[in-house]
Formats: structure tokens, sequence, C-alpha cells
């Protein structure tokens, strides 16, 4: 799932859901997941975001 889109970088925000703890706030939604990350050049270059997180917020906070 596309999250946002940086038209200048020519880069997307993906996102998948999984079943843990958020690394930064340890928090999680009612159903027990939080989000994976990931970037994607227009060229197809994908790039894996470390971490869980429960928002964008917290993925954005944790890498300062």
């Amino acid at each position: 799932m596309c999250v946002n889109r940086d038209p200048y970088a020519r880069i997307e925000l993906h996102k998948e859901s999984i079943v843990g703890e958020c690394d930064f706030c340890g928090s999680s939604n009612r159903s027990g997941k939080v989000w994976k990350y990931r970037t994607e050049s227009d060229g197809g270059r994908q790039e894996e975001i470390k971490g869980q997180f429960c928002s964008k917020a917290c993925m954005q906070d944790y890498y300062g």
C-alpha cells in the first residue's frame, strides 16, 4: 500500500501490516498489528526501512 509519494525525489513510501509492537513507543493497533515500511523508486529499486512502527510519525521520530 502506497502511503506517500515524493515527486521530486521520485520515491514512494509503502507499508504492510504485521503482528508485533512498535520499535519506538511499544504500542500497536487494536488488532495487535504494526507497519513495516519500505521505499520504492520509479526505477523499481526497493529498500526496506528497518524496524516496525505503529504509525508513520513514530517511524519518522525514530529515525529523527
